[in-house]
C-alpha cells in the first residue's frame, strides 16, 4: 500500500472545512484543521488556481 500524499490530504482538509462551514477565513481555516497559517494560505491558493475556492474580499 502507498503512503498517503500529505499536501492532497491537507487540501482535502480545506475543502472539507469550507463545505461544513461555509465561507471562513483563512486563518478561522488555519485553526480549525490545525495546519500553518502560511500553508494553509499557500493551499488556498493553489486551491483557487483550480478554481475550486474562490477567495472573498470581505
Amino acid at each position: 500500500m502507498h503512503r498517503p500524499v500529505r499536501a492532497f490530504s491537507r487540501g482535502l482538509a480545506l475543502i472539507r472545512e469550507l463545505t461544513v462551514n461555509g465561507p471562513s477565513s483563512a486563518q478561522q481555516l488555519a485553526r480549525s484543521t490545525k495546519l500553518d497559517r502560511t500553508t494553509c494560505y499557500r493551499l488556498l491558493q493553489t486551491l483557487e488556481q483550480e478554481r475550486l475556492v474562490a477567495f472573498d474580499s470581505e
